[in-house]
């Protein structure tokens, strides 16, 4: 009788251990997704602390898509479009350091690249995104509306963007025309 208690003393234990041991890897879960949110807030406050206010501009690429979704995978970087007047400012300040790459033809970027910015992207001027649903509000910042990320990700056409596109089809997500 003492080992069939024993036994079952040591079955009941290994349960414990496997529900504590789901537990904590749900909480783990959950600890990345908050702290992948933070980043992304982070890098927000630091365009805010550059001196660009949440009227002069919208946030694009994957970012824009992790504001929408924050169960979408970790981003590295800010992509934002910008006022023309919020662009002048940051240029002639000096923070900022100058650049020009893939459909941007002059920007701006901080200079650990963590956050970079144009007056336009895909040749759609920072006015043109303000309406015709080329953009969303999400907890109060602006970003480009999912069916254009879809339509950008799509036509980028790089290895990369492949699964970003995948995960908005998923949600329903149709490109814009």
């Amino acid at each position: 009788m003492k080992h069939l208690n024993g036994s079952i003393l040591s079955q009941a234990i290994k349960e414990i251990f496997s529900m504590v041991k789901r537990c904590l890897i749900e909480f783990c879960h959950e600890l990345e997704k908050m702290a992948e949110s933070k980043k992304l807030d982070g890098l927000i406050k630091r365009l805010h602390k550059i001196g660009v206010s949440d009227d002069e501009f919208i946030i694009a690429g994957s970012a824009a898509i992790k504001k929408n979704y924050p169960d979408f995978r970790e981003i590295d970087d800010l992509d934002v479009i910008v006022s023309p007047p919020a662009f002048k400012r940051l240029a002639q300040s000096g923070k900022l350091i100058k650049w020009s790459g893939g459909t941007v033809k002059r920007g701006l970027r901080t200079s650990d690249d963590a956050i970079e910015m144009a007056t336009r992207f895909r040749d759609i001027p920072f006015r043109s995104y303000m309406g015709g649903g080329r953009s969303s509000v999400v907890d109060g910042v602006r970003t480009i509306s999912m069916p254009v990320a879809l339509k950008w990700k799509i036509e980028a056409g790089r290895t990369k963007d492949i699964p970003d596109a995948e995960f908005l089809k998923k949600k329903g997500v149709q490109p814009s025309k």
